[in-house]
């Protein structure tokens, strides 16, 4: 009778095991298949193409400078007619004051050469004749010059050689030049009395 208990619980422990063994068994045969199927559903990542950038195809840019009538600004109906009166032009001023029959008194020059590449060459004299004694001022100075629209008006700037920066408005009426509201006579190059710095 004992012997029969023990052999029921070896058999009853060997069907566990069994059991046990089977259900591992399956739960790594699952957890493959799960894997795999994951694995199969999963789209493969690809990564987009990027165009490659033929760089002999590309124009190297100039640093912007005011070197030209017009700074970084298109040519327009609106600037243009400014310029054909303006490049290539002189523009002078000049004035004389006398005070008497004994010739005294004062004679003013003033000329600006405004050349199409941008550069401008300015001189200006006065002379003073006083009891015999004349005395005389010369100034001459160069540098770059270019217009451009300022909330629609027309603007001049001048960069002098120093370093120093001037602007004035600018228009034109009836063939008539006007800088910063006073006439300049504007003479074209290659006529009498016209540009002679510009090349």
């Amino acid at each position: 009778m004992q012997k029969n208990s023990s052999f029921s619980i070896a058999n009853l422990i060997g069907i566990i095991a069994l059991v046990v063994f089977q259900f591992s068994s399956g739960c790594r045969q699952s957890s493959t298949i799960s894997e795999g199927t994951v694995s199969q559903t999963r789209k493969p990542y690809i990564a987009p193409q990027i165009p490659m950038i033929d760089t002999n195809s590309i124009t190297p840019v100039e640093p912007s400078t005011p070197t030209s009538p017009v700074n970084n600004e298109p040519q327009n109906s609106t600037l243009q007619p400014y310029i054909d009166e303006l490049a290539d032009h002189r523009l002078m001023d000049f004035s004389r004051y006398n005070s008497g029959s004994n010739g005294e008194g004062m004679r003013t020059e003033e000329w600006l050469d405004l050349c199409s590449g941008g550069n401008f060459f300015s001189h200006s004299s006065s002379t003073i004749s006083i009891g015999g004694e004349i005395t005389q001022d010369n100034k001459d100075d160069q540098g770059t010059w270019w217009v451009y629209n300022n909330n629609d008006v027309v603007m001049i700037r001048f960069k002098f050689s120093t370093g120093d920066e001037k602007e004035v408005p600018v228009t034109v009426e009836d063939g008539k030049l006007y800088m910063n509201g006073k006439r300049y006579y504007h003479i074209a190059k290659g006529e009498n009395y016209g540009p002679q710095s510009c090349n």
